[in-house]
């Protein structure tokens, strides 16, 4: 199952493709950076960073043989909703996810490719067995170590746009794809999946 899942923001986490058979590393993702100048604008800012991310989608698309079967992207925050930390949010936060989400939703239809939203609690349920570790900077770590863990992203690393990503596309290939990895984690190391199974692990 040809998956393409975003984390949708200024810069983009990106992870698209089929499972790898062996190799995880070989699972192509990255992050777009959407914002290629800053406008005064916030409305101009957030157009300029829409039409971007359509330019992205249209040459990805312009592959027919790496046409998705699903594309997956990350629920945004509910702009009324109050947040965590108390501060006020300004009206770029508000609005450009909403827009990137549109963007994104209306290119899926027109070429009529299923899409949907995953919230983010769903996603780290099932990718580090719990819906968050914690400070929203430390269930990022989590995440993104996690991604180490399974061999998509080096040690080196410290991008958490792309591995919230994998994340999430390693969900859809889990729920969707009906997806089985070649091994497990159990306790931060890869185990193989009938040792796996034995030991309970999901």
């Amino acid at each position: 199952m040809n998956v393409w899942a975003f984390d949708l923001s200024i810069k983009t986490g990106v992870a698209m493709g089929r499972p790898p058979k062996d190799d995880l590393s070989r699972l192509n993702s990255m992050t777009v950076s959407l914002r290629k100048r800053k406008y005064e604008d916030v409305d101009e800012d957030i157009a300029h960073m829409c039409e971007n991310l359509e330019t992205f989608l249209d040459h990805r698309l312009g592959w027919k043989e790496d046409w998705p079967d699903r594309i997956v992207f990350e629920a945004p925050l509910n702009p009324t909703a109050k947040p965590r930390d108390g501060r006020p949010r300004g009206a770029l936060e508000l609005w450009l996810p909403i827009a990137l989400v549109t963007t994104l939703r209306l290119k899926a239809q027109k070429e009529r490719i299923p899409i949907e939203k995953v919230w983010p609690a769903t996603v780290r349920a099932k990718f580090i067995d719990k819906a968050n570790a914690g400070e929203r900077r430390d269930t990022k770590k989590a995440v993104l170590n996690r991604c180490k863990e399974w061999g998509y992203l080096p040690f080196y690393c410290t991008d958490d746009n792309r591995a919230d990503a994998v994340a999430i596309w390693h969900w859809a290939q889990r729920t969707h794809g009906r997806w089985t990895p070649p091994y497990e984690i159990m306790f931060g190391q890869r185990v193989p999946i009938g040792v796996a199974r034995l030991a309970g692990a999901g």
